[in-house]
């Protein structure tokens, strides 16, 4: 089929399009929207993830970023007010009232991080680089608990399944791998008592809360495991 013969086709002039923002200066790498689409982040070449209120058409915030050029930028599924960035060196989370830097993730990877994601209960984070490898950030805790490998080449795409049971990733190598991490969303009483960023009551969020058997409190060693 010839799709530039589709009659489906839009334009700058037409009623469709909404609005646009040029207050980038160089490339822009991820646009996200929170959970209710009134506000989007952008991720660019020139250093800066910015923060863009769709109701007002006005920016809420812009960041600049010291180390690295950010590659991702994605609001927390859970708790919107925070914002996670995926730099080519580091792994940062903000709070996106204030701009203040709450957590940050430092040789977490030997080459270049590529993107990251959430989990939908919003306590981790997946970050994929090129060094063919995925890190799992316990976001509540502010610490990694795995790191998982088995692809042949640099990783450049990741998404997860609704219930945030099963991770997909995909690179160089030309390869889609299926992962069943043992990611354990943290329960209400365990909000109460250990927590960086608030997020949703359990019973309010659309994930898996199945424990696997695996203790929360075993130490660091049983939670940096490797799989293939």
């Amino acid at each position: 089929m010839d799709w530039s013969k589709s009659k489906r086709k839009t334009s700058l002039k037409s009623n469709h399009f909404v609005q646009s923002w040029c207050s980038h200066t160089n490339w822009v790498r991820s646009v996200r929207f929170n959970k209710d689409g009134n506000t989007a982040i952008t991720a660019s070449d020139d250093r800066t993830v910015n923060i863009l209120d769709t109701r007002m058409n006005e920016e809420a915030l812009k960041l600049h970023i010291g180390k690295g050029s950010p590659v991702y930028a994605d609001f927390n599924p859970s708790a919107s007010k925070y914002f996670g960035v995926a730099t080519t060196d580091e792994f940062h989370i903000y709070d996106a009232r204030t701009g203040k830097m709450v957590q940050c993730y430092q040789d977490i990877h030997t080459k270049e991080i590529t993107k990251f994601c959430y989990h939908p209960s919003g306590d981790f984070a997946i970050t994929i680089s090129e060094d063919k490898t995925l890190k799992i950030l316990d976001v509540i805790e502010g610490r990694p608990i795995f790191t998982i490998f088995g692809h042949k080449g640099g990783l450049k795409g990741i998404g997860i399944s609704p219930d945030g049971i099963l991770v997909g990733t995909g690179g160089e190598d030309r390869s889609l791998f299926i992962w069943k991490p043992v990611i354990i969303p943290y329960t209400d009483n365990e909000l109460q008592d250990v927590g960086i960023l608030p997020t949703e009551k359990r019973s309010e969020r659309n994930v898996s809360s199945e424990d696997p058997g695996t203790s929360r409190n075993g130490n660091k060693e049983n939670y940096e495991s490797q799989q293939e």
